[in-house]
């Protein structure tokens, strides 16, 4: 049955290190500015509480402290279970004043919803958000067959718990709809067992902050970037996985002028490795090793030609593409790769052959020659979809069918 009055809705976000911070508050301010009373349930070791206590009007709802250890193992996997348990009992007691549960990150939190369930009674309907497939993300190109095989032996046991548990709250309908980002991540969910069917998930945008009305001018001189040639941006953590020494090397090969600007926390690549770097006169490297304020993350895309993504990891989206595309800055990613797919299939720029350098290479090259071919009309049309406030606007429709 549809129903056409304010809602009260409970998100839930159980998850204690800020990860999935920006993703909790969009989802809660845009729900909040349409007119709903949105409880968020969330536990008291929450790194970011602040954030969310500056939404008007929204009901914060605070849980027993999340354990936190984002280790593997399978007693750090019972004890948390253990607690996420007496996390959602709390939720459970609260559901007769709500109309639909909505979970926002379900990863890892299968088996302790299952088994509350099963002992207890909720009073509305749930839904829930599957971010990866597979949650565990420890990735190194130097780890041996030997280490790889022990870390999958490892978590093996919580893995097949999880995908067990998935299967059984879809078949039991404890969980009425399951939420993905990527049409990729939706059809592994299915994948998962035949007591999932296609008609339990729906892809929609994760949501994305509006940005300020700020020319690619004045968001360079806001960043002293002074320069008039095209800027090529990796943003984000340095880490292994997201594959910035794989643009450090691409940069050998560049045969057209252009800057390079690497903003966000060292990693594999920082000032030492770039001072190595063997120098291309065609290509200015620009390092911003430092924490990127929030009021300034947005300016960096749209001052930038181009956001580069030469990720090494296969599943999982990205939040510097959604930032690029609303900032309809041209995008060049990995391929094969659940973001290599959404850049095809949307056509929101170019893709490239996952860990190549000399392909990554080919593409940036590719792109400067035809600069003014770019960015592509699609890219706008994707990137407005991704605002918050689009993202209430689809969830609202959803919520309203459930109920």
């Amino acid at each position: 049955m549809r129903i056409e009055r304010d809602m009260k809705i409970g998100l839930v976000s159980l998850r204690w290190e800020g990860h999935h911070t920006p993703y909790a508050k969009l989802t809660a301010k845009g729900l909040v500015e349409r007119g709903h009373d949105v409880f968020l349930f969330v536990p008291k070791n929450h790194k970011h509480l602040s954030e969310f206590k500056s939404i008007p009007k929204l009901n914060l709802q605070l849980l027993p402290n999340t354990i936190a250890d984002l280790s593997p193992s399978v007693p750090v996997f019972l004890q948390q279970n253990i607690r996420q348990v007496s996390q959602f009992r709390k939720i459970f007691d609260n559901s007769d004043k709500l109309d639909i549960v909505h979970i926002l990150t379900l990863d890892l939190l299968q088996p302790a919803l299952l088994w509350t369930s099963l002992g207890r009674s909720v009073s509305c309907p749930i839904v829930a958000t599957i971010h990866r497939k597979d949650p565990f993300r420890t990735f190194s190109t130097e780890d041996t067959v030997v280490t790889n095989q022990l870390r999958n032996l490892i978590r093996s046991v919580p893995r097949y718990t999880l995908d067990t548990s998935t299967a059984v709250l879809s078949a039991m309908d404890k969980i009425q709809l399951f939420f993905a980002h990527s049409p990729n991540i939706a059809e592994r969910i299915v994948d998962t067992s035949q007591l999932i069917g296609k008609n339990s998930t729906y892809t929609i945008p994760a949501p994305t902050p509006l940005l300020p009305e700020t020319s690619k001018t004045e968001a360079r001189k806001k960043l002293s970037l002074d320069s008039e040639e095209p800027i090529l941006l990796f943003f984000g953590e340095l880490r292994e996985e997201k594959g910035p020494d794989i643009l450090l090397e691409a940069a050998n090969r560049i045969n057209s002028n252009c800057q390079l600007l690497f903003a966000g926390k060292p990693g594999i690549v920082d000032e030492q490795s770039i001072n190595c770097f063997n120098p291309n006169p065609k290509v200015e490297i620009i390092f911003r090793f430092e924490y990127i304020p929030e009021e300034e993350v947005d300016l960096y895309f749209i001052a930038a030609d181009a956001v580069v993504l030469p990720y090494r990891r296969k599943r999982g989206i990205s939040g510097p593409l959604r930032r690029a595309a609303m900032a309809n800055t041209h995008i060049m990613g990995s391929y094969p790769s659940d973001i290599g797919t959404i850049i095809e299939e949307e056509n929101l720029g170019q893709t490239f052959d996952i860990g190549s350098s000399t392909d990554l290479t080919r593409c940036i090259n590719t792109y400067l020659r035809y600069i003014d071919q770019y960015p592509t009309p699609d890219l706008q049309e994707y990137g407005e979809r991704q605002g918050y406030g689009n993202v209430a606007d689809e969830l609202i429709n959803i919520y309203q069918r459930i109920i």
